[in-house]
């Protein structure tokens, strides 16, 4: 088969890859990927061959608690830290930028899209967007007349400041440059809900950007950092962007003298989906991006 192959952070390739086993039709890109890895995630397709064993660990405390991206047999990493590459942390499988993907685990794994009248560009975004987005919400307990702020301005962070509002939030704001100032200015005692969709890849200060490069931490916090910075006293901070292992210069003081709440996920899109399908096939519009 075909596939889109991430040589280096300037080169991708179409190369012929062995055939695994499920078909897919629509995917997005992957920015986890290393050296000879099979781009995309956030796939949808059609199941072309089953495997003898497609069965999830389902016996793990998680798993039992339906907290699928915490399985012990899939996320059996306890410091966060594996190869140094976020995407094979969790397993480092081929992406589905590709004619056929294969799916492990596909019974707990694969969403069964049963309305053949949904088009595939809504069904995709059940793949991550929408549910990753929600989720986001879901841990910084964004409610009814609060004042949220979202780190990140792409498909998550725009789709987490629609997912907001949906849930009564009175101001959503959207940054990707430094905001402390600016919405200091905004909000006096600072915003309610503070939410990072970055992640660890993108420094803006020159500590981060020298100690990654020597080695010396593997992740920037410089999103997370502005986030502790600018919610409230007694606020929520959310992180569903993704990291991968240490950092320096956290700002423990300040969470801590602030009183804040942080919490932080992988999202579990495999109960959210399931949760969202009734929604997409009534066309609601919060389901559109």
């Amino acid at each position: 088969m075909r596939a889109l192959v991430f040589r280096d952070i300037t080169s991708v390739q179409v190369e012929q890859m062995p055939l695994p086993m499920t078909s897919t039709y629509t995917t997005t890109r992957c920015e986890k990927c290393v050296k000879g890895d099979n781009l995309g995630h956030e796939s949808m397709g059609i199941v072309h061959e089953i495997g003898p064993i497609v069965s999830a660990c389902g016996t793990c405390d998680y798993c039992r608690r339906e907290e699928f991206s915490l399985c012990d047999c899939t996320n059996p990493s306890a410091d966060g830290m594996d190869d140094g590459t976020d995407s094979h942390m969790t397993g480092g499988y081929p992406g589905g930028q590709a004619e056929y993907l294969r799916v492990p685990y596909a019974d707990v794994n694969c969403l069964k899209i049963d309305d053949e009248n949904l088009k595939d560009e809504s069904v995709l975004l059940l793949s991550d967007v929408l549910c990753t987005s929600w989720h986001a919400c879901e841990l910084g307990e964004v409610s009814t007349n609060q004042t949220v702020a979202v780190w990140g301005a792409g498909p998550i962070g725009l789709m987490t400041a629609k997912w907001a509002f949906f849930r009564g939030a009175k101001t959503v704001i959207v940054v990707d440059l430094d905001p402390t100032k600016a919405i200091s200015e905004m909000v006096m005692h600072g915003v309610d809900v503070a939410i990072d969709c970055v992640g660890f890849r993108y420094a803006k200060a020159w500590t981060h950007t020298i100690e990654k490069g020597l080695f010396l931490e593997t992740d920037s916090i410089d999103s997370l950092s502005e986030c502790i910075i600018s919610v409230r006293k007694g606020g929520k901070v959310s992180v569903i962007g993704d990291y991968l292992g240490y950092a320096n210069h956290f700002p423990i003081g300040a969470m801590m003298e602030k009183g804040l709440t942080m919490r932080g996920d992988s999202c579990l899109l495999n109960v959210i989906g399931r949760s969202f399908m009734g929604g997409l096939k009534k066309g609601k519009s919060i389901f559109r991006f």
